[in-house]
């Protein structure tokens, strides 16, 4: 919803100030219980604001108060890395909301003379359903990176699924070694053959469109 009322509040300035220009925003969240959203919007408007303007933002917005500032140039850079940053602490609602959220947005050629390019509609080579945060999490738990190295020394690295969590083999794993009396891995390293790395990429392959593989695929 704030992402379309942020289209229609754009509109609505450009067709009362008569003239297209440069903006971008970023939603964050508020730090407390409920984390509501607010929005930081850079506009590249370089005249003084009509009186009658400020007094219709609110308006026009519809979704809170609004807040304006003016922007020297010397404080661009500073405002642009603050408004381009990564997203901390989410609250939980975000992180159990299921799809992808924009949460940073700029107009086409945002400070930058590159042409647009085109993309061709093609059709979906795959059905993606929409999951939340929280199982995107959970999924990565298990997921590693399998570095091989072939005979002539070429290494290749690829990420696979795991039947469990990638923490849980490497606490197993260091009890094998104690008990075999074997020198332990390197941290966040787990030593495998060329046949269990074989099975896994079969797993993961047979596996690739499903969150995680069941205990059930196949015996190793």
């Amino acid at each position: 919803m704030g992402k379309q009322r942020m289209r229609r509040f754009l509109t609505k300035f450009r067709t009362a100030i008569g003239r297209s220009f440069s903006w971008c925003w970023k939603l964050e969240f508020h730090h407390d219980d409920d984390g509501y959203p607010h929005w930081h919007l850079l506009i590249d408007y370089r005249k003084r604001m009509p009186t009658e303007i400020l007094r219709d933002l609110e308006a026009w917005w519809n979704l809170g108060r609004v807040n304006v500032r003016r922007v020297l140039r010397r404080d661009v850079p500073y405002v642009f890395k603050y408004v381009a940053k990564g997203p901390e602490d989410l609250p939980e609602w975000v992180i159990r909301h299921k799809g992808r959220l924009r949460v940073f947005q700029a107009c086409q050629g945002f400070y930058t003379a590159r042409k647009h390019r085109r993309h061709e509609r093609k059709e979906p080579r795959s059905c993606l359903v929409n999951v939340d945060l929280h199982t995107r999490i959970e999924r990565e738990r298990r997921m590693a990176l399998l570095i091989s190295t072939n005979p002539h020394g070429q290494r290749r690295v690829r990420a696979v699924k795991l039947r469990m969590t990638f923490n849980a083999l490497q606490v197993m794993r260091a009890h094998e070694s104690i008990r075999q009396g074997v020198q332990l891995a390197a941290p966040g390293v787990v030593t495998i053959s060329q046949w269990q790395s074989d099975m896994l990429q079969y797993e993961h392959r047979k596996f690739a469109g499903l969150a995680g593989i069941p205990r059930s695929a196949a015996t190793a």
